[in-house]
């Protein structure tokens, strides 16, 4: 895959001037939430919003949304609130979660605010650490709902990233690529005309025939946990959502945008 220029970013990547004619995720329609370790504009300390992030090791309390729709994500407990590490991936910070207690959610509504029951696209550049100290699939989150109608989870053993979600009468469905801790990944999965795609690294897909997601409204989505004692231990650079299934020439120009960004592959 041919690498193409991205925009460096303050607070988002059309804040640049002499960049307009380097890619952007925002040059794709549909995008609704867009979570970047690398814009410190967009990071605080306190889910008030009143200090915001500045050094190694800060806490994030808060991370908003450089999509421009406002999926603002924040934690209010301070003791919960992963941190802001410097130079971990391609020299640019990434937001760590601990996997005891760290989690983050959207400040308010619910998923209907960045995807649709018939579609969605997600991307999402991270490491596992490590498995979680469950095995559930919905457990360990690096996106989801809280009540387990749609994920993207780390498995409990560490081995797989998992991709599902169910409507309540057909079960669980879901792809899970295998993975191994300690290593970066850009994970890529959509939701489209009926089946659900997972690829990492720009490599072939897996799919599963599904239906709709069942639920979009119990709960705010999150990221880092689903429910007390499931907690994500994962570092995570970049999060992409889009409330369409993305064409295959736009998923790669959004590959293309993230690797040359994060140099994962």
């Amino acid at each position: 895959m041919g690498s193409i220029l991205y925009r460096p970013t303050l607070v988002n990547a059309r804040t640049c001037p002499n960049e307009s004619a380097a890619f952007a995720p925002d040059d794709v329609s549909g995008l609704t939430l867009w979570l970047d370790a690398n814009v410190i504009g967009t990071l605080w300390q306190d889910s008030a919003r009143t200090t915001q992030v500045s050094a190694d090791g800060d806490p994030v309390g808060a991370h908003d949304d450089s999509s421009g729709v406002g999926n603002n994500f924040s934690q209010s407990t301070s003791g919960a609130r992963p941190t802001y590490q410097t130079a971990e991936l391609n020299s640019l910070p990434v937001i760590r979660f601990d996997g005891v207690d760290d989690r983050l959610a959207k400040t308010s509504g619910n998923s209907s605010a960045i995807i649709t029951n018939s579609a969605r696209t997600v991307f999402i550049v991270f490491k596992a650490a490590s498995g979680g100290p469950s095995s559930g699939y919905n457990d360990d989150l690096l996106l989801g709902d809280n009540g387990g109608w749609w994920w993207i989870s780390i498995s409990g053993s560490g081995t797989t990233v998992n991709v599902g979600h169910q409507n309540g009468t057909d079960g669980v469905k879901q792809v899970a690529p295998s993975i191994s801790t300690g290593t970066w990944y850009i994970l890529e999965s959509r939701h489209e005309s009926g089946t659900l795609y997972a690829a990492l690294n720009g490599g072939s897909a897996s799919s599963v025939a599904v239906g709709v997601v069942g639920s979009l409204t119990d709960g705010a989505p999150r990221t880092g946990a689903n429910y007390s004692g499931a907690y994500l231990d994962a570092d995570v650079a970049e999060i992409l959502v889009y409330n369409v299934a993305v064409s295959s020439g736009d998923r790669s120009s959004i590959l293309s945008y993230l690797n040359t960004k994060w140099s994962v592959y």
